[in-house]
């Protein structure tokens, strides 16, 4: 993906906006802040959006005029996501095929940045995780 730092900048800020409405990160906490602080802080506000769905479109609505239409698109995905506990059969050149252990379905989901193959040494693996539709392609929402 092209430029999927910039892409990708809306996922953060949704995560903390999501973290400041709910009180889980102080208020003084700017931004930059944010991305500094633990994985597990961040991880706790994704587990709250996913429970607030509100807060996906306030903060839409809120944004809008300021998000790409990549950034936007991505953000919208979330609406469709789905998320499972996945076992990952094989890791390919440009995706990995996983498998949803609730219905079986498969995926051919797209790595953001490192490909799958570097977060694990065999497969299949066994991981929980979002995935959201992207641009006709399938991608995980940055967590395992």
């Amino acid at each position: 993906m092209k430029n999927t730092k910039n892409t990708l900048k809306p996922t953060l800020e949704i995560l903390f906006f999501v973290g400041k409405q709910l009180n889980i990160i102080p208020k003084e906490t700017d931004f930059k802040g944010f991305k500094n602080l633990d994985f597990k802080v961040k991880f706790k506000c994704r587990v709250a959006m996913y429970k607030n769905d509100h807060l996906l479109e306030k903060y839409l609505e809120l944004n809008l005029s300021s998000l790409t239409n990549a950034q936007s698109q991505i953000l919208e995905g979330f609406k469709k996501r789905i998320t499972s506990d996945f076992v990952i059969l094989k890791c390919l050149a440009n995706e990995a095929i996983f498998i949803d252990s609730k219905d079986n379905k498969f995926y051919a989901v797209k790595a953001l940045s490192n490909p799958f193959n570097l977060f694990f040494d065999e497969f299949p693996v066994i991981i929980s995780t979002t995935i959201i539709p992207f641009k006709g392609k399938i991608i995980y929402d940055g967590f395992f």
